[in-house]
């Protein structure tokens, strides 16, 4: 967690080892589409 210059906390995930991205992702697109993740505020 950090804290932005706001004063809002932001969660950070940091994925060093094993990113998550796979071979079928890379060849066919994302797994997890149409999640409509665009209308988040980040």
């Amino acid at each position: 967690m950090t804290v932005d210059t706001y004063g809002n906390v932001k969660v950070l995930e940091w994925n060093g080892s094993n990113n998550g991205f796979t071979y079928s992702e890379a060849t066919q697109g994302p797994c997890f589409k149409d999640l409509e993740w665009e209308k988040l505020h980040v």
